[in-house]
């Protein structure tokens, strides 16, 4: 779980740490650390999107139209669209850490979803 949490920051594919999580723990353990790993490290993500990345991620979210359009959904129905794209593997899982404070949606929204979705 501890590593987790940086390399979530770092935008290392969730699948990747997950596999690791369940290969070096066993599936209960794996599961666990997992759920916790990807939590915090998701709201650390969150949280610098918010704060010292601000700009950065407002200057990538213009250059892809894509992101704006999920910004754009998340502002109408906001719990629906984020736990829908938590449950869909397609979309860069954190990219959207980092982009979801765009538009309204709050640390401990994302949080829950985060760690319910990544362990499935």
């Amino acid at each position: 779980a501890v590593a987790y949490i940086p390399l979530t920051v770092l935008a290392v594919p969730a699948s990747v740490l997950t596999l690791g999580g369940g290969y070096l723990f066993g599936l209960p353990l794996g599961f666990v650390a997992d759920s916790i790993g990807a939590t915090i490290g998701a709201t650390a993500a969150f949280l610098l999107g918010r704060t010292i990345g601000r700009s950065y991620v407002i200057s990538k979210l213009k250059d892809y139209p894509q992101f704006q359009t999920v910004a754009i959904a998340i502002q109408r129905s906001g719990f629906k669209i984020v736990l829908l794209l938590r449950l869909v593997p397609l979309p860069p899982f954190n990219m959207l850490n980092y982009s979801c404070w765009h538009r309204g949606v709050y640390v401990g929204f994302l949080a829950r979803n985060d760690g319910m979705s990544s362990s499935m």
